[in-house]
C-alpha cells in the first residue's frame, strides 16, 4: 500500500506527516477521555450516585476537551496543508527540471498534452496521497491497538473479537488492489489520449474549419472521451464495491464485538462503564481502517499517476554523452563539419538520416531543400542540440558537438522554426529576450531591417503593446518578421532558419532574405526552404530525400542536372510569371 519511492520524495515533508499522525493519535486518545467521562456521568446517573455540584467539574472537563480537538483539528489541518502544498511544488520542480534537461526533445518522449495532465491533476491526485492516505495509513495501524488495550481491561473477550475482525479490511484492500490496478491503468492511459486527442483539435480547430472536417474530428473525440467515461465508471465501480465490503466489516464486526459487551452485561459480568466505552469505542476500532479504505482507490490513483511521473523522469538524460563546462566554444567559429551522420527516433527502426556528410563554412550560406519528410527540420534539430543520440560527427571548427554542454550549445546555435514561440507579454519584451541591454534605438532599427517598424508604430502602445499567446493578435507575417527580429537580436555564431518565409509576402521575403544573405557574410547561416527561387545566391545547396543527401553543390551546377532541385524550381518559376 506504501510505494516506497513515493515516500521517499517526501524527504522535507515526513516530519509533518509524522506530526499528523501524532496529533490525530492524541486527538484519539482525547476522545476515549471523553467518553470515559460520558461513560462515568452515565454510570452516575444509573447509580442514583450523579450530584449537582459536579456538574461544573463534568463541564468544565468537556469544554476543556472540546477545546483540545479544536486545537489539535487545527493544527492537523495546517500541518496537512503545508505538507501538501510544498509536496505539489517540489514534485513540479523535479518534472520541470526534467523537462529543461531533456529541453525541446521532451515532446518525442511525452505530448504537451500529457505532460501538462501529469504535472496539474497527477500531482493534485499525489497531494492527496501524500496528505490523506499516507498519514491515515499508520494511523489507523496504531489507533486500533490504542482502542483496543483501551477496551480490553474492560471484556477481553468482546475485546479480542473486534481485534480479530480488524485485519479483514487490509486484507480486503489488499484483494482489491489486484483488480485495481488493472482499472486504473486503463483509466490513466484513457485520460491520457482524451488530453491528447482535445489538445490537438483545439490547436488545429482553424484547420479543421477550413478543411470541413470539425464534425469528423468532433466524432473522434466523442468515442475517446466515451472510452475515458467507461474506464471512470469501472473505476467508481471498483471504489463503491470497495467500500461496501469494507462497510459490511466494520459494522459486522462492530456489532459482533457489542452484542458480546451487552451479553456480558446482562450477565453482570462487565460494568456499566465498560458497556458504554464498547458502546462508543466499538467503531473506533473500524473506522481509521474503513477510512483508510475510503481513500484506497484515490492512492491507488495517485500511484498509478506516480507511474506515468516516474516513467517520465526516469528517461535518461541526454547530456549523459556532455563532458564538464570545462570545454570552450572557440570565438570564432569558421567551419561546421558534419561526417557520416546517422539518426533514428525512439522506437523506430528505420533511419531518419543517413550517412549525412557536408560543410558549412563562415561567410556562404548553405541551403538544404527536400520534399516533406524528408529529414530537414530533424536535421536543423540535431545541429541545433536538440538530439543528442546520433551517429557520426558533428564539429566545429575542431571541436566535437558531442563533447560541449548543451548551455555552450544553446549559447552558439540559434535555430529559428515554426516552433519558435512567442509570450504573452509586450513586443518589446518578447524582443528583448534577444538581448535583455538592448535600447530603444535600436530595438526600432531592428524591426526596420525586418519591415516591421511601419505596423508596430500604428499599435496601441506600439513597443508596448500586448501580444496573446504565441503572438496570435498578429498576422501570420508580422509574427514571422517578428522572430527574426529576436533571432537577428542574438548575437549566435550559428544561425539555421527553418521555413522562416513561409508566411510572408514577396515583398517582405526578398526584404527578410536580404537579411539572411548579410547575416552569412560574417556568421555560419543554414537556410531550410522551399521556395527554391530565393537559393540562386547560395554558395551550396544539399538536397535530402528519404533521409540522404541526393545532390549537393552550386545553384548553377544543380541547374545542369536533371535533379529535384532543377524540376522544383522551373515549376516555381512558370507559377510566378503565370501570375503575373
Amino acid at each position: 500500500m506504501i510505494n516506497k519511492r513515493l515516500f521517499n520524495l517526501m524527504t522535507n515533508q515526513k516530519k509533518k506527516i509524522y506530526g499528523i499522525v501524532v496529533f490525530r493519535l492524541i486527538n484519539l486518545c482525547n476522545s476515549i477521555i471523553f467518553y470515559l467521562l460520558i461513560a462515568n456521568i452515565i454510570n452516575q446517573i444509573y447509580l442514583n450516585q450523579f450530584a449537582l455540584k459536579k456538574v461544573p467539574f463534568f463541564t468544565l472537563a468537556i469544554l476543556v476537551i472540546i477545546l483540545i480537538k479544536i486545537l489539535l483539528n487545527h493544527w492537523i489541518s495546517n500541518l496537512s496543508f503545508t505538507s501538501s502544498s510544498q509536496l505539489r511544488l517540489a514534485i513540479r520542480d523535479k518534472i520541470f527540471a526534467k523537462a529543461f534537461q531533456l529541453g525541446p526533445s521532451t515532446k518525442n518522449h511525452l505530448s504537451i498534452s500529457a505532460l501538462t495532465q501529469i504535472s496539474v491533476d497527477g500531482v493534485e491526485q499525489l497531494e492527496v496521497y501524500y496528505a490523506q492516505f499516507i498519514p491515515q495509513f499508520f494511523y489507523s495501524m496504531i489507533a486500533s491497538l490504542i482502542v483496543f488495550f483501551s477496551l480490553v481491561t474492560y471484556d477481553w473477550q468482546a475485546a479480542i473479537t473486534l481485534l480479530i475482525c480488524v485485519p479483514l479490511i487490509p486484507i480486503s484492500i489488499m484483494t482489491i488492489m489486484k483488480i485495481a490496478k488493472k482499472i486504473l491503468s486503463k483509466y490513466w492511459n484513457n485520460y491520457l489520449n482524451l488530453g491528447e486527442v482535445f489538445f490537438e483539435n483545439l490547436q488545429g480547430l482553424t484547420t479543421l474549419k477550413v478543411y470541413q472536417q470539425d464534425q469528423h474530428y468532433h466524432q473522434k473525440m466523442n468515442l475517446a472521451a466515451e472510452k475515458f467515461r467507461k474506464a471512470t465508471m469501472s473505476l467508481l465501480s471498483m471504489q463503491l464495491n470497495s467500500i461496501t465490503i469494507m462497510d459490511i466489516i466494520a459494522y459486522t464486526g462492530s456489532a459482533i464485538g457489542i452484542s458480546i459487551a451487552l451479553y456480558h452485561f446482562s450477565l453482570g459480568q462487565l460494568s456499566i462503564i465498560g458497556a458504554v466505552m464498547f458502546l462508543l469505542l466499538s467503531a473506533e476500532f473500524f473506522i481509521p481502517l474503513r477510512q483508510l479504505g475510503s481513500l484506497f482507490h484515490v492512492a491507488m490513483t495517485g500511484i498509478s499517476a506516480a507511474d506515468k511521473l516516474f516513467d517520465f523522469l526516469d528517461l535518461p538524460n541526454d547530456e549523459s554523452k556532455l563532458s564538464s563546462a570545462d570545454s570552450v566554444v572557440s570565438e570564432a567559429i569558421g567551419l561546421l563539419k558534419i561526417s557520416k551522420l546517422s539518426f533514428s527516433y525512439l522506437n523506430e527502426k528505420q533511419a531518419m538520416l543517413q550517412d549525412i556528410n557536408f560543410s558549412a563554412k563562415k561567410g556562404q550560406l548553405t541551403a538544404i531543400i527536400g520534399k516533406s519528410g524528408s529529414g530537414k527540420s530533424t536535421l536543423a534539430s540535431i545541429l541545433s542540440g536538440f538530439f543528442y543520440n546520433y551517429q557520426g560527427q558533428i564539429n566545429w571548427d575542431s571541436q566535437n558537438l558531442s563533447e560541449l554542454s548543451a548551455q555552450q550549445i544553446f549559447n552558439t546555435v540559434d535555430l529559428i522554426n515554426s516552433d519558435s514561440f512567442l509570450f504573452s507579454k509586450s513586443i518589446r519584451e518578447n524582443l528583448c529576450l534577444g538581448d535583455k541591454h538592448i535600447n530603444e534605438k535600436q530595438l526600432w532599427d531592428i524591426l526596420e531591417r525586418v519591415n516591421l517598424a511601419d505596423d508596430i508604430r500604428e499599435f496601441p502602445n506600439q513597443l508596448d503593446y500586448q501580444l496573446t499567446e504565441d503572438g496570435s493578435n498578429l498576422s501570420g507575417g508580422q509574427r514571422q518578421r517578428l522572430l527574426i527580429a529576436r533571432t537577428l537580436l542574438r548575437d549566435k555564431q550559428i544561425y539555421i532558419f527553418d521555413e522562416i518565409t513561409s508566411s510572408l509576402d514577396l515583398e517582405n521575403e526578398k526584404i527578410i532574405m536580404k537579411e539572411i544573405y548579410n547575416l552569412s557574410k560574417n556568421k555560419i547561416v543554414i537556410l531550410i526552404s522551399h521556395r527554391l527561387y530565393n537559393l540562386l545566391d547560395a554558395a551550396q545547396i544539399i538536397v535530402l530525400e528519404n533521409g540522404k543527401i541526393s545532390e549537393h553543390g552550386h545553384p548553377e551546377a544543380l541547374l545542369e542536372n536533371n535533379g529535384f532541385f532543377k524540376t522544383v524550381l522551373n515549376e516555381e518559376q512558370s507559377i510566378l510569371k503565370g501570375g503575373q
